[in-house]
């Protein structure tokens, strides 16, 4: 069921490594993934164990299946574009057991204190300058 969905840009890191003490990771950007996204109403919230402390918090769903922050790889969470910032994926799981089959995202704000390459807003939607 394709009814509420609407075209997001996902970015999809690889595995960390650290240069010069700095951890980064090559990244993909995935365009044009359909999603209905959500926003989360504070007073629904519980507080995850993740540690993530955000008000800012969104829920997708689609055919898409995220990838979520995993430790064990020091692999960061799938980021998805959504209201001109980006929102790492905190879990994401297949409901195969409803009628439509989907997947349901679970998406904390990016801290303004992050930054770096991955972060720089998707290049969709933006218009070239003719010099470029």
């Amino acid at each position: 069921m394709r009814l509420f969905r609407n075209p997001y840009s996902v970015r999809r890191s690889g595995q960390q490594e650290y240069i010069k003490g700095h951890a980064t990771a090559p990244f993909t950007t995935i365009a044009n993934v359909m999603l209905d996204v959500q926003t989360v109403n504070p007073n629904n919230m519980e507080a995850p164990a993740e540690g993530y402390r955000t008000s800012k918090r969104i829920k997708a769903f689609g055919d898409f299946m995220f990838q979520a922050d995993d430790q064990t790889t020091e692999t960061p969470g799938d980021l998805l574009w959504y209201a001109g910032e980006w929102y790492r994926c905190i879990s994401s799981v297949y409901k195969e057991h409803t009628i439509v089959h989907h997947c349901r995202s679970d998406f904390a704000s990016v801290p303004s204190t992050e930054s770096g390459p991955i972060l720089e807003p998707p290049q969709e939607g933006r218009r070239r300058r003719e010099s470029e």
